[in-house]
Formats: structure tokens, sequence, C-alpha cells
């Protein structure tokens, strides 16, 4: 489950929204009628994914995230590692 508010709030500080697709509100392809968050964040249903992907302490360890003055690329670095994992996650399991 990837904390999309929280990523918003705190390593984002409060400046976006999460997104709920590829296409922003302003994209001509965005589609209001669709269910707001396509995902939900279920924190057991991750970690029975992970465990049936031979993941059983997931993650490892805390993940620490040293910052700089110029703190983007540090942080779209992050998401992108964290959003990566998922969806290796989803294929791993859909292959099954």
């Amino acid at each position: 489950a990837i904390p999309y508010e929280r990523i918003a709030d705190e390593v984002m500080l409060g400046l976006v929204e999460p997104a709920n697709s590829l296409c922003p509100p302003s994209h001509p392809f965005y589609n209001d009628e669709l269910p707001r968050p396509y995902y939900t964040n279920d924190l057991d249903k991750a970690r029975e994914c992970l465990l049936k992907a031979g993941y059983p302490e997931w993650p490892p360890e805390e993940q620490i995230i040293p910052t700089t003055d110029n703190l983007m690329p540090t942080v779209v670095g992050a998401v992108a590692g964290i959003v990566i994992g998922a969806v290796a996650v989803y294929f791993m399991l859909r292959k099954r």
C-alpha cells in the first residue's frame, strides 16, 4: 500500500494533491466519473500480497532519505522507488 496522502503531506509539504491517474484534471482524457481513489491503502492486503510473493519482512528496515538544498530530485527518486516496487509486486503476483 502506497501512502499517497502521507507522501503529499510530509514529503511534498502539503503542496500537492495525490494523483488518482496518470491524467491530471486538466488533461482532455481525464474522467470525472471514475471513483476516487482508484486504489485503497489496505495494509493487510499489501502484506498478504508481499508474503505470497516471497517477501515476509517488507520493508526490511526503515528507509532514510537524505535531504539537500534541492529536495525535488530526492523526493522524485524516493516516490519512484516506492511506485516501482509496488508495480513489480503487482506483476509478480499477476503471473502466478
